[in-house]
């Protein structure tokens, strides 16, 4: 422990006293906010669950293909955030070149990468399985998927680091706010809708953030 700096952290951060649990949740949203903020690979893998759960909300799937897709998107979104958190941790203990540094932080976007492989050949799996149901009830689908592309297309212009005009983050975050209720009346599945709609939330609370910290 010799020269590991002390951090002291507020009291809701410890447990004790009126508010803790609130606090907790706050403490854990800004962290997937700073993963969101910093790491390019998770603007991509919040772009691609809100594309995977706008597909598994149009297509009646089984309960098995629903919880591996919902286990696929969640592992890889954890795991960008605990990426995230062992880099930080690395650059605050390390502050020069070191490689047994450079092995920590290639082992934790391995297994992110691992993950992402993972949850490609899942959907992969899904997709080929209902391919046949799709086909016979193409109308429904197609209509979920064109209203999903807006939303992920609005995601996506959120999220990414682009200098843009204020007004266009509103029309983006309007446009998304706008599809959702309309996903949600012909979804297959409230969850996935639900699931869609979180990763929206954080690439627009992401867009604003970036704003706020200049």
């Amino acid at each position: 422990m010799g020269g590991a700096p002390c951090l002291a952290y507020p009291r809701s951060m410890t447990g004790n006293g009126r508010g803790s649990l609130v606090g907790a949740f706050r403490f854990a949203g800004r962290g997937v906010l700073d993963a969101a903020l910093l790491q390019r690979n998770m603007r991509l893998h919040l772009v691609a669950a809100v594309l995977v759960a706008v597909f598994a909300s149009a297509v009646p799937l089984g309960l098995a293909e629903q919880l591996a897709l919902l286990a696929s998107i969640f592992l890889v979104l954890s795991a960008e955030v605990l990426n995230t958190a062992i880099e930080a941790v690395v650059d605050i203990t390390t502050g020069e070149l070191n490689e047994r540094a450079r092995v920590a932080k290639d082992a934790a976007a391995g297994t992110v990468l691992l993950l992402a492989a993972g949850a490609a050949a899942v959907f992969a799996v899904v997709l080929t399985r209902n391919w046949d149901a799709m086909r016979a009830a193409w109308r429904d689908v197609g209509r979920v998927l064109a209203l999903g592309l807006p939303l992920a297309a609005s995601s996506a212009l959120l999220v990414f680091r682009v200098r843009r005009p204020l007004r266009l983050d509103l029309f983006a975050g309007a446009c998304g706010a706008a599809v959702l209720p309309l996903i949600a009346l012909l979804s297959k599945s409230l969850v996935f809708t639900a699931v869609a709609a979180l990763a929206f939330v954080v690439c627009a609370a992401a867009a604003f953030a970036r704003r706020g910290r200049g």
